[in-house]
């Protein structure tokens, strides 16, 4: 099935809520502070003139889709760190939809410092399904929520391409369950890191205390 593309609001509602906060801030500031003191020459004067006096309802018009994505991204966020919070055991991250089981990968790195970037696309992006930018580098994930079934050499030896391909600091493939033997000597030496299902518990239980002292 072809990745459908997702639009502009729907990738600025995965980032921090303040972003969205912050156009809506300055398209309405423009529209009300900047565009009735414009003096405009042009073929369109006609119609931008008559517009400047109604300045600050289109500027309201055009800010609240932005508004409503912050508000969006403001809960989703949220929704995210309780996920998180909620994780006990393997058990019940194995017990996680796929869409989950990304989000809470996304969220265990945030919250340990990193820069995330979620896919914007309905499946994954290519064997990437999250980016992540820390220290000027960016870093490649892929999520496999496999109960049982091991993650072997074959996508280990995929994310090295497109690790290749992509120029990235490093790749993380974090699995629910277990490596195989093969997959763990390929990646041997290389940037790749290995995340199974008990080094994810360890991360999320360290990201947990350290968000919350």
């Amino acid at each position: 099935m072809p990745r459908r593309k997702k639009g502009l609001l729907f990738k600025l509602s995965l980032l921090p809520w303040w972003v969205s906060a912050a156009i809506a801030a300055v398209l309405w500031g423009g529209f009300v502070y900047v565009f009735p003191s414009m003096s405009i020459e042009s073929p369109w004067s006609a119609i931008l003139v008559p517009l400047q006096s109604k300045a600050s309802y289109i500027g309201m018009a055009v800010a609240i889709p932005f508004l409503v994505t912050a508000v969006s991204s403001f809960f989703k966020r949220r929704r995210k760190r309780r996920l998180l919070d909620r994780q006990r055991s393997l058990e019940s991250i194995r017990d996680l939809p796929w869409k989950q089981f990304e989000e809470l990968t996304a969220e265990a790195f945030r919250r340990d410092r990193f820069m995330v970037i979620e896919n914007a696309y309905d499946g994954a992006d290519g064997g990437v399904d999250i980016r992540l930018r820390k220290g000027g580098k960016t870093y490649l994930v892929q999520c496999k929520n496999w109960r049982n079934r091991r993650v072997g050499v074959a996508t280990v030896r995929e994310m090295f391409g497109i690790l290749a391909a992509q120029s990235a600091g490093g790749v993380f493939i974090v699995c629910s369950g277990t490596f195989t033997a093969e997959a763990a000597r390929f990646a041997k030496g290389k940037p790749i890191n290995l995340v199974d299902g008990e080094k994810l518990m360890k991360m999320i239980a360290r990201v947990r205390c350290d968000s919350y002292p």
